[in-house]
């Protein structure tokens, strides 16, 4: 695992979706749910569409078959062979087995919801400030997820000369091949108010402040901090001053290396963060354990193949004020060949593989935490 890498690739998935870095913390951390990967016999013969109603205290999110193939969210139809494993997210490894009689719920595929058609992505513009030397990276996941139109403005003090050949490193090329994203290149200090204000800041709809590559040491952790939270401060100043045309506020994520700033951002809310040494750290962690789950890691993080998304409940029910239990849920998503891992509460209280599934209950406010295709959302 490529750690730096994997770094970058949260600080662009955590800025589309607003909460979703605390949900990777949530399932790479060892205090919460984790991914296992067990073999079941009883399970032997059923398709996917029983097995993943098959255990009351797991979610289930894909199949590893006897070649060692990995793959999540498998289609409905799938049926489970002799040497396949199913890869569950759960508390623990002993804390869960398939029920006596499965599934435990009654799922018809079809018959649930049909699903709307997904919207095509439109033009945005994002500002990066700050370098990170997987930034060519980086472009890349932004090039797979926006609409044609798009543009990004990369603000750091690296020279404009120097900059073609960190973006090439390591003989990557996709910086070269934009379609969707128009590369724009700014020279200038991003905790200085003076060159802030020679960029456009009322027209871009995401800030992503990186921690610089030479403040990297955790010795500079607090250093590389109080820059980000500057520069972060300093645009939303700076674009209290204009009258944009969107009522919608600037989505802003920063990279953070202490966790004595995370509390102060959290109580703030200013930002949404990425603890991406916490998080990286977890997930080789998670890795050392069980080298099988650096796959399931590295699908869920980049946009190749499932990854997690957070849509509002809302667009899940009948009407606004249905009831219905999480079982059902997962039908509904099933049918939309998603995987419901869970919920976000209206309070942004999260809650992973949950215990009363049976139960019907009101979702107003509450935001589903899912694993589905990227091109399907």
């Amino acid at each position: 695992v490529v750690s730096h890498d994997m770094a970058g690739q949260l600080l662009i998935q955590g800025s589309r979706q607003e909460g979703v870095a605390q949900i990777y913390e949530q399932i790479v951390g060892f205090e919460g749910c984790e991914f296992y990967i067990e073999g079941w016999s009883q399970l032997v013969g059923l398709k996917y569409e029983k097995v993943a109603f098959a255990f009351e205290t797991a979610i289930v999110v894909g199949v590893v078959t006897g070649d060692g193939t990995l793959t999540m969210n498998p289609p409905n139809d799938y049926q489970l062979e002799m040497d396949d494993r199913v890869v569950v997210l759960a508390e623990d490894n002993d804390t869960y087995s398939p029920a006596a009689l499965v599934p435990v719920y009654g799922f018809s595929p079809g018959s649930h919801r049909t699903a709307p058609p997904k919207p095509e992505p439109g033009p945005e513009h994002i500002l990066i400030c700050g370098w990170r030397r997987d930034l060519g990276d980086m472009i890349n996941e932004l090039e797979a997820a926006v609409g044609p139109g798009s543009s990004l403005t990369l603000m750091s003090e690296v020279k404009d000369e120097d900059r073609e050949a960190r973006l090439g490193e390591n003989e990557r090329k996709c910086h070269k091949n934009l379609h969707n994203l128009t590369l724009i290149n700014h020279v200038g200090d991003p905790t200085c108010r003076k060159d802030l204000e020679r960029l456009p800041i009322e027209k871009y709809d995401s800030l992503i402040v990186v921690s610089d590559e030479e403040l990297e040491s955790n010795a500079n952790a607090m250093a590389a901090d109080g820059r980000a939270i500057a520069t972060m401060l300093l645009v939303l100043d700076i674009r209290r001053g204009y009258q944009t045309s969107s009522d919608a506020p600037v989505r802003v994520t920063s990279e953070l290396r202490d966790t004595r700033t995370r509390h102060l951002i959290k109580a703030t809310g200013l930002s949404d963060y990425i603890m991406s040494q916490n998080i990286v750290a977890a997930v080789i962690a998670n890795i050392a354990e069980s080298r099988e789950v650096n796959g399931i890691m590295r699908e869920i993080l980049t946009s190749n193949g499932n990854s997690i998304f957070l849509p509002p409940a809302k667009a899940y029910l009948n009407n606004p004020d249905e009831h219905v239990c999480f079982w059902e849920l997962s039908a509904r998503c099933r049918d939309s060949k998603e995987t419901l891992l869970g919920f976000r509460e209206a309070d942004h209280s999260i809650v992973l593989n949950p215990e009363d599934r049976h139960a019907a209950r009101s979702w107003d406010g509450c935001t589903l935490v899912i694993l589905a295709l990227g091109v399907d959302h």
